[in-house]
């Protein structure tokens, strides 16, 4: 199986470069519905004493002159002070006090105030956090390496330093492609790493 292992990845290497340059947004395909078991059950929130309690719906409320909030099961309230986690039909969020030197964002875009979108789940998990700059919204990824480690910034200096013993990997980060530079060149070395990963398991 250890022979196959460089033809898969340089396969999906080349996928996602096709689908980077299509101005595809695969990134937002990774989002694993997923508890932190692993284990699929649908929607959920983690609160911020451990406890996870489980839905059938959990939709995000993001209206003018209203605080932010989830509603559970279109009648339970919840909002972002309470939680630690929470997953619904589009994403995986994680509260952003649980990232190292990070700073809190207040932007509410596809996700509770506060919180980051988990954007690729493996030996690294990425989680992105969107926020106003002043001018413009900004985007900013942080790195897990392994689960129960810290969240830290993540730098494509950061990256190329986790993925160096991996080829495929180091060809996107050293690639000259103007489709595919900044956090989109950062994704997709992530999600080759992690895929070769996977694969050596097997």
């Amino acid at each position: 199986m250890k022979t196959t292992v460089p033809f898969f990845t340089a396969l999906l290497c080349f996928s996602l470069l096709l689908c980077f340059s299509a101005n595809a947004t695969p990134v937002t395909d990774n989002l694993l519905t997923e508890t932190p078991t692993g284990e699929y059950t649908g929607c959920f929130v983690q609160y911020t004493d451990g406890t996870i309690k489980k839905f059938t719906t959990l939709k995000l409320v993001t209206k003018v002159f209203k605080t932010p909030h989830l509603v559970a099961d279109d009648s339970i309230i919840i909002y972002a002070n309470e939680l630690k986690a929470y997953q619904n039909e589009k994403s995986y969020a994680v509260a952003q006090i649980e990232f190292g030197n990070g700073k809190k964002t207040y932007v509410a875009k596809d996700v509770l105030p506060g919180f980051a979108v988990r954007v690729a789940k493996g030996y690294l998990t990425v989680f992105s956090i969107k926020y106003y700059n002043g001018q413009n919204i900004t985007e900013k990824l942080f790195v897990q390496q392994g689960e129960g480690t810290a969240i830290s910034p993540c730098t494509a200096e950061q990256v190329e330093a986790l993925v160096k013993d991996n080829n495929d990997a180091m060809a996107i980060i050293s690639a000259n492609n103007k489709n595919l530079t900044g956090i989109k060149k950062i994704l997709a070395a992530v999600e080759v790493f992690n895929s070769s990963k996977l694969l050596s398991k097997n």
